[in-house]
């Protein structure tokens, strides 16, 4: 005989493991992927970016512990102006369950420190000439700067990066004579400003160093070759001297 009884409580615990299963998974949040953010801009104006790619969910940004924006699926951007100082962004990615469950899954954060824009530096200077391929380029400091480039031009060439120093001055050292040109731009961690003025040109005319050993035939018949190697530095002409029988050296 069957035992209604018995067929119930089993029929009434089936029922229970099931509505117990389909109400777990209605609050179980769907699977989301971290959400990551990056920002762009300087100077006060910055856009921050991030893309939640999964369903069933939505980023809430929050800037300074409050939130300034909310967002559904795709890539999202948001465009914000800050005064000088440092900014914490959190991006709080959230999945909604099946019965409506909210539940936080992932978060990233960023921080902004917006520092004042630097200010224009002063046209360098150089000397008007130089002999040795060695001199200084000095410019004036300029506000709110933590580091310069510094870009060299050489005759009527391109301008190029010759170095980023953090302070005023640089000890510049070339082999060829020509005439070099300057310019430098004031940097912080947030912006640059403009370059300042080129300077006015160095005009670079290296002193000729000393021609290596001449060489002459010991004996000949009164024509002859005369030779030497090329001397360093800005050579336009060479002057031969010679002496006869142990006198003094003339100009040949």
């Amino acid at each position: 005989m069957i035992s209604y009884k018995t067929g119930f409580s089993r029929l009434f615990i089936s029922l229970f493991h099931f509505f117990s299963i389909k109400l777990l998974i209605a609050f179980l949040p769907s699977v989301a992927y971290a959400s990551i953010m990056s920002y762009s801009g300087s100077g006060g104006n910055y856009v921050i970016n991030w893309n939640c790619t999964s369903n069933n969910y939505f980023c809430s940004l929050h800037k300074d512990g409050s939130e300034i924006y909310r967002s559904g699926s795709g890539e999202k951007s948001y465009p914000i102006t800050l005064g000088v100082g440092q900014y914490e962004f959190v991006l709080r990615t959230y999945s909604i369950g099946n019965l409506g469950h909210v539940s936080l899954v992932d978060t990233d954060t960023i921080t902004i420190t917006n520092l004042p824009a630097p200010s224009t530096p002063s046209t360098p200077t150089v000397p008007s000439t130089n002999n040795t391929g060695s001199y200084t380029i000095s410019w004036s400091s300029a506000a709110n700067a933590s580091r310069y480039t510094l870009e060299e031009k050489v005759g009527s060439g391109n301008w190029y990066l010759l170095g980023n120093p953090t302070g005023t001055s640089y000890n510049r050292t070339v082999t060829t004579s020509n005439t070099y040109y300057y310019r430098v731009q004031a940097c912080n961690d947030a912006s640059c400003s403009a370059f300042s003025p080129s300077s006015a040109g160095i005009n670079v005319a290296i002193t000729p160093g000393v021609p290596p050993t001449i060489t002459a035939p010991a004996l000949h018949d009164g024509d002859f070759n005369i030779s030497w190697g090329s001397a360093s530095g800005s050579v336009s002409k060479y002057d031969l001297d010679q002496s006869f029988n142990g006198g003094s050296y003339t100009n040949s």
